[in-house]
C-alpha cells in the first residue's frame, strides 16, 4: 500500500521541534531584556502550528480504496479524519 502522506510521524515530529527550538531561540533573548511581547508572540506562533500540524496528521491518511467483492459487487471504501 502506498503512502498517502509527504512527511511521516516522525518526520513531521522533527520539523515541528525544529520550528519550536528555532523559535525560542530568537524570542526567548528579547524575554530576557524585558521585552515579554515577542516570547508570548512565539509560543501563540508554536501553538498555531502545533494545531495545524494536528490536523495535518489527521488527515494525512485521507483517501478511498475501491474493491470487489466475490459476488462481484463493487466495494468503495473513503476515509476523511476520524470517520471511515
Amino acid at each position: 500500500m502506498k503512502r498517502r502522506c509527504a512527511l511521516a510521524p516522525g518526520q513531521l515530529l522533527q520539523a515541528y521541534a525544529a520550528l519550536a527550538v528555532f523559535s525560542a531561540t530568537i524570542a526567548l533573548p528579547f524575554g530576557w531584556h524585558g521585552l515579554w511581547l515577542i516570547p508570548l508572540w512565539s509560543l501563540l506562533e508554536i501553538t498555531v502550528a502545533g494545531a495545524l500540524f494536528g490536523v495535518y496528521m489527521l488527515h494525512a491518511a485521507d483517501g478511498e480504496q475501491i474493491s470487489f467483492s466475490p459476488e462481484g459487487q463493487l466495494a468503495i471504501e473513503v476515509v476523511r479524519g476520524l470517520d471511515t
